[in-house]
Parts: structure tokens; sequence; C-alpha cells
């Protein structure tokens, strides 16, 4: 029964009202696909039936599709020329991928009729581009109708330098495979397709759909999908087994004779037995029972490759898999799938990754060493990672081409977060990761080595540096650089603890976002269409670190229960929509206070630089003398900063702050005498912004990353405090660490020469 536009637009607030987080997403549209994997051919056969409702208040004349495999079919697509010179030079004839739709019908009541389809760019006007497929129809479609279409599809997979594709040995990674249509919005009072271009530097967006998907494959492969199994059938040394995922807004799959299967369950949870205690604390806030944020049981499929079969590899993916579920599902509410599916990638013989670290509804990729090393935490971060999308894309479909940052950033925040509750609450000291970079775990480089640019453990010459011409020349015969491929054995002695005992830092994922968002070269607003940005490094940033960064200080500044109160409802009301940043600036105004919506809002503009420092401090003498103090706004961002004080007669310090309002590029801090008349005396430290508590509340953070304050965003912390007397210690600690760098490099390079 078809409903009516506004039922269609209120169903996700009706359910909410109801109980705080919808139970299903509007089914917009439905997917029933038949289709068979020819592993010798490397294509992908497929029939399908779609059926889709306009839930505009607009009519519509044509419908428009996604055909993302042909990113792939040559290098003249949008995403191969936006791509760099290295990415394009990998690809081979045979390398090459394509989807064809051979046959699209739309259902009448005088019997099927065929549509004519036609190529369009969109956003570049790149002619040989044939990512989007725009179908014209006999009539228009009106507001609340439905249609039914029939199609025939080819996807020829290419190989998997990008998510998707063959990898040898006869493995597959169905993802972005299919015809699949755009997603229609209410402009105004227009109805407008969104479905842009596949660029080399954004993902997807799509509305949410039931998919019923029957797939062929040889008997002997085993397959991962989204969704779950409805049942398998053998025929003729073939297998077909039937997928139904329901209130998903995409279908992959993943098949491989050579998967070793392993299976758990993520038991239910009682969230008042949350060991942070958040859920109790939230729970209250929100005047809700505890036991509304119980988390029910999830079953858990591994598939790992044969080398990575064994059973501390299935420990730690398991219980990364599980920290997700747990971290997750308190904070933002029940993963409410009965099954998730996590994947080990490929690689091809020159040890390039294939089809890792990627999410798809249900299912994610991830990746791991064939040697794991105890205090570094892979395949853990990128596990809870692409996990994390299952709720920050996967159950709130975000724009992922115009707003990046609504799941790549809220995902790395959240990460984080998880993997510090983790790995600093529930571990000892000496259990704890330590900073992992270039040459072994003693060194602290915050960048990647010019001699190692592309994966871990890979022995390459810097190609990037050389001139342009020698780059183009190197290029033309297939040279990317490669002297020795990532192997196990270089991934071992990458990880390893090198020629001295010296302890060295904690690896913390807040501090590692924070100088990564510092040091790009990043002149965009956070918010911009992805093949916009500045560069490859610009997208990174505004993505991923630059948000999370950006995250972390509004949870220091409006506190923790208040904040998770927010996310909470926040994911509530993306949980089976579309949600955009304006509804988050409006939610975190209403929720949280102008003030922090206001500090949003400007901290995400082009070229936004916070920075309080001090300026010049005049001591007393101790006799009485005014101690004088010049703080001054070095960056465009006003804030509400707190400011400390210590005087050497007085136990307890003297707080002061400059209100969030304030203009003024400098402000001037005096002390004589206090209300009671009494001298201040000598003054021997000043702490701007001081690590102890939000500005306003003083509530203890959750997540401390001392020598910041609320502000883990401000760009320079070195001017944040002064003392009157010298501390030597960190230079002594940096010089230190220099010196281990320069002989860790001189051991690793006489162990591999």
């Amino acid at each position: 029964m078809l409903r009516s536009p506004l039922a269609v637009l209120l169903l996700p607030a009706l359910s909410l009202l109801a109980q705080d987080l919808p139970e299903r997403s509007p089914r917009l549209s439905s997917y029933r696909m038949s289709v068979e994997l020819d592993p010798q051919t490397r294509t992908v056969q497929g029939e399908q039936i779609i059926t889709w409702q306009n839930g505009t208040s607009a009519p519509t004349s044509e419908l428009r599709f996604h055909m993302y495999l042909n990113a792939f079919r040559d290098k003249q697509s949008t995403l191969m020329l936006e791509s760099d010179a290295a990415f394009r030079a990998r690809w081979q004839e045979s390398d090459f991928g394509s989807v064809e739709l051979n046959r699209l019908q739309l259902e009448t009541a005088g019997g099927r009729v065929d549509l004519q389809p036609r190529t369009e760019s969109p956003d570049d006007g790149n002619e040989n581009d044939a990512t989007v497929l725009v179908v014209p129809l006999p009539r228009a479609l009106e507001p609340g109708a439905s249609i039914t279409l029939h199609s025939s599809f080819t996807s020829r997979m290419p190989k998997a330098y990008r998510r998707t594709g063959w990898i040898p040995e006869n493995g597959f990674f169905g993802m972005h495979w299919f015809p699949k249509l755009g997603v229609l919005e209410q402009v105004g009072d227009q109805a407008l397709w969104n479905c842009h271009q596949f660029h080399s530097n954004t993902e997807f967006f799509a509305d949410f759909s039931v998919y019923e998907v029957s797939i062929t494959v040889p008997d002997d492969y085993v397959v991962g999908a989204s969704g779950e199994l409805q049942g398998e059938e053998n025929r003729d040394g073939k297998k077909i087994l039937r997928f139904l995922a329901e209130d998903v807004h995409d279908f992959a799959f993943v098949a491989d004779p050579d998967f070793r299967v392993h299976e758990e369950v993520f038991p239910a949870f009682v969230a008042a037995n949350d060991p942070s205690g958040v859920a109790p604390a939230v729970a209250a806030l929100m005047g809700k029972p505890v036991a509304d944020f119980n988390l029910p049981e999830t079953k858990i499929i591994l598939l790992l490759n044969p080398q990575h079969d064994s059973e501390l590899q299935v420990q730690r993916h398991m219980h990364a898999v599980k920290l997700a579920l747990e971290f997750y599902g308190l904070r933002y509410g029940p993963y409410p799938y009965g099954t998730v599916t996590a994947v080990d990638p490929g690689s091809d013989m020159l040890g390039q990754r294939l089809g890792g670290g990627m999410e798809y509804p249900t299912i994610f990729t991830c990746g791991t060493l064939l040697y794991p090393h105890p205090r570094v935490s892979r395949p853990e971060s990128v596990t809870v990672h692409e996990f994390g999308h299952q709720f920050w894309y996967g159950l709130s479909a975000n724009n992922e081409f115009e707003e990046s940052w609504l799941d790549e950033g809220l995902n790395t925040y959240s990460e984080g977060r998880a993997q510090w509750l983790e790995l600093f609450l529930r571990k000892a000291p000496e259990e704890r990761p330590v900073q992992n970079s270039s040459y072994g775990l003693l060194t602290l480089a915050s960048k990647q080595d010019a001699l190692l640019p592309q994966s871990l453990g890979k022995i390459a010459l810097p190609i990037g540096l050389l001139p342009q011409s020698w780059q183009e020349g190197l290029s033309a015969i297939r040279f990317d650089g490669t002297i020795l491929p990532s192997s196990p054995l270089l991934e071992l002695l990458y990880g390893q603890p090198l020629a001295s005992g010296y302890r060295e830092a904690y690896f913390q994922d807040g501090w590692n976002d924070r100088d990564r968002t510092l040091d790009a070269d990043n002149p965009d607003p956070m918010v911009k269409d992805g093949w916009q940005y500045l560069s490859r490094e610009s997208y990174s940033v505004n993505s991923y670190t630059r948000p999370a960064t950006i995250m972390r200080t509004l949870e220091r500044m409006v506190g923790r229960d208040k904040w998770w109160a927010f996310m909470r409802r926040f994911h509530a009301q993306s949980r089976f929509g579309h949600p955009s940043t304006e509804d988050f600036a409006r939610l975190l105004d209403s929720e949280c206070g102008a003030s922090a919506a206001k500090f949003f809002r400007d901290i995400t503009g082009a070229e936004a630089v916070l920075d309080y420092g001090i300026h010049s401090v005049t001591a007393a003498d101790g006799e009485g003398s005014s101690n004088r103090v010049v703080v001054r706004r070095y960056g465009s961002v006003q804030a509400e900063i707190k400011l400390r004080f210590r005087f050497a007669d007085r136990s307890e310090p003297v707080y002061r702050s400059i209100a969030a309002d304030n203009s003024e590029p400098w402000f001037e801090f005096e002390f004589v005498t206090d209300d009671s008349g009494a001298t201040y005396g000598a003054l021997v430290e000043v702490w701007v912004d001081p690590p102890e508590g939000t500005p306003g509340s003083g509530e203890e953070f959750e997540e401390p990353c001392e020598p910041a304050g609320a502000y883990l965003i401000d760009s320079n912390l070195l001017n944040n405090s002064w003392q009157a007397e010298k501390n030597s210690d960190p230079t002594l600690y940096r010089s230190l660490r220099l010196l281990l760098q320069a002989q860790n490099r001189l051991t690793f390079a006489g162990i591999i020469g």
C-alpha cells in the first residue's frame, strides 16, 4: 500500500517520538537481484527489479543512476584524471572494469516499456566519464507514486585497487558493483536528483532500501554479504545463496574459496554495567530508564585469509568488533542488525593491499599484519573504525559527496574515543600501545618518512619528490618507485623496538588527529564538495582529523554528560535519515547552547584559527609591586577562555576568564591586592586554558589530553603557559628522542642493507 508523501516524510520523526530511535527506514525503494559471479571471466551477470517511490512533494520526469564501476573502465574517467600519476600508472589493460546496463524497462499497465538511458557528467562535463546515467521517463512521476523497473546488467570487475574488484587467487570484493539509483531531494518546491559523478575524493550517497539478493558462485566459494543469509542451494557444481538486507542503503559482497570462517556472538549487554559510567549518567540526564540503553545480542562473522588464520588474529579481530559494538551501542544507540561481517583484505605480488579498510552496511573490510605486534593497534584501529561506519554512514546516510565529515569525521572521533577507553582505562601501562613510526616503536615522527611513502614496510624511491618530467617518464614505463615490495619480513622489522630500551610516548588518537590537522596545508572550509578541495591532503584533513579534533574540543567545552546526550540525540535524529551539517549545528545550539554552536560554525570556516596565548608577563618582586599579564588572541576564532594564575604565597590558584563575545585582540590582567587588601605576592605560573576542566563548570574531561585544556584545537599550545622557574625537561626529552631516531634509522638501514 502506498503512503502519502507527508507520511513518508514524517515517518522517521513519528517513530523517534514514540521510541527514541526509529525502528526502520522510510523504504522508498527495494532491489531484488539475481546475480552470478563467473571467476574465469571476472564478471557478474545480473537481473534486477527495482521498485521506487517519489518521496518528494514535486513530480520528476527522469531517473538517475550511479554506474560506479565505470570509473575504472579506462584512464579518462573523472576518478582517474583526479588521481595522481602513480595511481594511474598501476593500471594495465587487464585491470580495468565497467558496468553495462543491457536492458532497462518500465513496468506499465500495458506491459513493459523500454527506456533509453544516456550518460551525463553533471559535475565536470567530462565526456569520457560514464559514472552517471540519466533515464527520461515516458511521463512524469507524481509525488507519492511508485514505479517498477526491470533490468539486466553486466559488471566486469576491475582489479581491486580501489575497494572493489578481483584479487589474485580468485578472490572478489563486490562493492558499488551494480546500477544504483541516486537520491531525489526536495529543494524548495522542486524535486532534484542528487547523483554526482564518482570522484577520486568522494564516496557515496543513497536512500535506504530493502535488498533481496540471490548470488550464484562456484560451490567451493565462501561468501560474505550485507544482511543475513536466508538460504543456500547447491546445483551443478554451484551454490546459490539468498541474502536479505533491510533498511540499508547499499549491498556489498565478498567471495573467495580461501576464506576461513570464524563466528562468535556479542552477548546482550546491560547498560547499567557500562564501565565508563556514561550510559547511566546520560540516561538520567535524558530522563530515561538506563535499561533503554541495553544492547542486544549480535552475531559476528570473521572471514580471514589462510596466512592470517591464527588464534591470535581471531582473538584480536573479535575483541575489536565487540569493543565497537559496546562503545557505539552505548553512546549512540544499539546496532539494529542481527549480524556484522568483518573481512580480511587481499594483496597482490607487490604487497599492495587490495580491498582493505572500507565500509558497507553490515559488512566491512579491515586489515592486519602477518606478525601483529602486541603494542601496535593493528588490526584493532582499522577494525573499530570500519565497524564504526555502521553508525556514521551506515545508519545515518549523509551525503558523502558534499559533507564527508559527517561520516569520516564523526567516525574518526568515535573510533579514537572507543580506543582510548579500551587501551587506557582497561589496560595496564605496560600493555598500552606506543607510538609507531617509520623505523619502529622508539621514534615519534608524525609524518611518513620520504623513503616509505606508500605502504607499511615497502622500500621505494620518493617519486613524488622528483621533477614532473621525470615522474611522467617513470609513469610511462610503469615504474612506481618500488625497490623492494611490502613483505611480512619488512613489516616485522618495521615494527620492532630497535637498538634501545628507551620508553617512548603512548599512542593517542587525539594527539595524532590534532597534529595532522595543524600540519596540513588546508585553506578550505571544513564542509565542501569532496572534489573541490585544494588537494587530497585538504580533503583528508577536513574529512577526518579536523572534525575529529573539533568534536573532542566541543566535548571538553560542554562537559561529558551533556555532550553524549547531545550526540545520542543527533544520532537518533539521523538514524535512517540524511543528516546535514546544518542539522548538527541546530541541535548543538538547542542542546548545548548558542556559544557552542557559534564556536562550531566559526571553527569550521576557511582558514579558521583558534590561538589564545601569553603575550607578556611582568612579575612582581614580592614586595607589593604589580603582576601584569597580557594575553593575546592570535587567531581569528573567539572562545570563552579560562585562565589560571598561581602565586608563591597562596595555596589556591586564582582564576579569571575571557568571554566568548569579547572581540578585543588582547587582554590585560593585573594583580596588586585582592578584595581583602592582601597583596598577591610573586607570580609563579600563568596558564591559558588549563587542562583541568570545562571553561564553565570545571567538569573533568573523560579523555585527558594534557597539556591541552578544553581547546584541543588551539593551534599553538607552547604560548599557553608561563612559569617563573624554567623547566629544562622538555628540551632534554626532545634531544634524546632525536638522538634515538637517528640511531634507529642507522640500525634499520644496517639490518635491511
